[in-house]
């Protein structure tokens, strides 16, 4: 435990001692904090978004299409599905009755996603996300602040001292128990044994 806390506080003084690290990690954070703002910014604005008229006509067309092209496959495949499976035929037509299925799905689900207006919890939320992405973005840019000029001297000292203290603990318990304090446990006991 002790020998950990002097490795660990020699960690913490490398990094610090350690600017462009700092530096490279705090640009990091504000990279990383900036794209959570603008997938929020994103998301808020398309649950805000309506689609217009053009796009739900087309969309449901495509859903018209690809429901017609879906009943073609299975009308096609009908008279081969009591067929054996290894049927090369069978395969093949069951094959274009899949993907027709799929792309029916995926016309299905554009055309409901446009038709979809969001609820005020999912608004809220997107809200709330934004506001939590700008403040872990204006808390990166804080943390930058404080780093890029250099390790404070202060903060230096400080962890200067903590390691000091972590090594001076590790030295008083690193070779086990001092005798005298084990002498004088054992005076005590034998004292109050004897009582």
């Amino acid at each position: 435990m002790a020998l950990q806390a002097v490795e660990n506080t020699q960690q913490e003084l490398d990094d610090l001692l350690n600017p462009e690290l700092q530096q490279a990690l705090a640009l990091q954070a504000i990279a990383d904090a900036v794209q959570a703002v603008d997938f929020a910014e994103t998301r808020l604005r398309n649950l805000k978004s309506t689609a217009s008229q053009a796009d739900i006509d087309a969309a449901e067309s495509q859903v018209v299409i690809t429901r017609d092209e879906l009943e073609k496959a299975q009308d096609k495949f009908a008279p081969y599905e009591g067929k054996p499976e290894d049927n090369l035929t069978r395969a093949n037509l069951q094959s274009k009755l899949a993907e027709a299925q799929q792309k029916h799905d995926y016309a299905v689900r554009a055309y409901n996603s446009l038709l979809a207006k969001a609820s005020e919890t999912d608004l809220a939320l997107a809200e709330a996300g934004l506001e939590t992405a700008k403040a872990q973005l204006f808390d990166a840019e804080r943390a930058y602040e404080r780093i890029k000029d250099g390790p404070n001297p202060a903060d230096v000292e400080l962890l200067e001292a903590r390691l000091a203290d972590a090594k001076r603990e590790w030295e008083r318990i690193k070779d086990g128990p001092d005798p005298d304090d084990i002498a004088v446990v054992e005076a005590r006991i034998d004292s109050s044994e004897g009582k």
